[in-house]
């Protein structure tokens, strides 16, 4: 199956923003990011043109089940 563009972008992030082991409420969780890099990030790269645009691709991508918060408590965040 091909790749698709958000799973393309998806990996293209995870090259360009720091994913390591993170606690959140006393629990540690492998292969996390925080929300506002990957914001930046978009935006940065030309990917999103705004905060609401990058936030707005993350759900997209949170949809594609390419993320997802570590306790599915909320969508991605600028924080």
């Amino acid at each position: 199956m091909p790749e698709t563009l958000l799973e393309k972008l998806a990996g293209k992030m995870s090259k360009n923003i720091i994913i390591k082991t993170r606690r959140y409420h006393l629990r540690s969780y492998k292969m996390c990011f925080l929300g506002s890099d990957a914001v930046s990030w978009l935006i940065a790269s030309g990917n999103a043109a705004s905060e609401a645009e990058a936030l707005l691709l993350g759900a997209r991508m949170e949809k594609a089940g390419l993320l997802r918060h570590v306790s599915g408590e909320h969508p991605l965040k600028n924080k």
